[in-house]
């Protein structure tokens, strides 16, 4: 991580953690692309909404947006073939930021399409204790990420005191916690010696971390975080990390990502079912 980051002026620096603050052009070009995609999306999928009587923001559709059909219990609003378009504009302004800023220079290849998450910072419920629940303190490793991966997480609008993220270092991942697991609850992790990073996220600030970084969703609030994250694949791989035969469909080249992901491949990618989306 260190290495990767060596030449980029930091916001935050922690051994497994980065921050780069976003120019402010660029932040407000992905806010203003993001709800563009919400609205595409309350007026598609919710009986008796149109563009003209939409007031615009979280809070103003906070009921519509929390009963999307298109969005998963982790938060993750999914494109359709009806919003897919809106959703083309919000990625090509996260690819152009990652892209040409250089903070990819590291990488080999980029998540197609990227999770855009709504969560709520109230009590979540059952949803909270289902095996893959971002609630519970994890490694995407365990829900079947690549263990050479690079963590993406880019607040974007909302309360994020309500709805914040913690995050904690281990002195070291056994072999056995490597891989993927059934629930994150199996790997007991608050015995593998954690050190808890004193950090609250804030909007401005794409944050990059190792994925054997654990961290989980803190809710806090009656509030809205809207965010978006993905992965990308280090170009050199750390000895003892497994690398695959072939690389997961949803990643690209960022020789693909920089010319160009169409509207057909991000609708049809995202429907693709893996346990960290459900």
């Amino acid at each position: 991580m260190t290495e990767v980051f060596s030449r980029t002026p930091l916001a935050v620096d922690f051994p497994l953690l980065k921050g780069v603050s976003i120019p402010s052009t660029t932040l407000h070009s992905l806010q203003d692309a993001a709800l563009n995609f919400l609205q595409s999306s309350v007026v598609a999928f919710i009986p008796g909404k149109s563009l003209d009587c939409l007031p615009w923001g979280l809070k103003e559709n906070r009921h519509d947006l929390e009963a999307l059909p298109n969005k998963t219990p982790n938060g993750v609003i999914r494109p359709y073939l009806e919003n897919v378009k809106a959703f083309k504009q919000f990625s090509d302004v996260l690819y152009s930021f990652l892209v040409n800023d250089k903070l990819s220079e590291g990488l080999s290849h980029l998540q197609v399409p990227p999770n855009l998450r709504l969560v709520t910072g109230t009590n979540p419920g059952a949803h909270g204790k289902r095996p893959y629940a971002t609630d519970k303190l994890h490694t995407d490793v365990w829900a079947g990420e690549p263990q050479f991966s690079l963590n993406i997480l880019i607040p974007i609008l909302g309360d994020i005191e309500a709805v914040n993220v913690r995050f904690c270092q281990p002195s070291a991942v056994p072999p056995d916690l490597r891989r993927p697991l059934t629930d994150y609850s199996a790997a007991k992790p608050d015995a593998l010696g954690l050190t808890e990073y004193d950090l609250s996220l804030r909007c401005g600030i794409a944050y990059f971390f190792d994925t054997f970084l654990f961290h989980q969703t803190i809710r806090q609030g009656e509030g809205l975080r809207l965010s978006v994250d993905l992965r990308g694949l280090f170009k050199v791989q750390v000895m003892g990390e497994e690398s695959p035969w072939e690389y997961p469909s949803r990643f690209m080249t960022l020789g693909q990502v920089a010319a160009g992901v169409s509207t057909e491949y991000l609708a049809a990618s995202s429907i693709a079912d893996t346990p960290y989306h459900r």
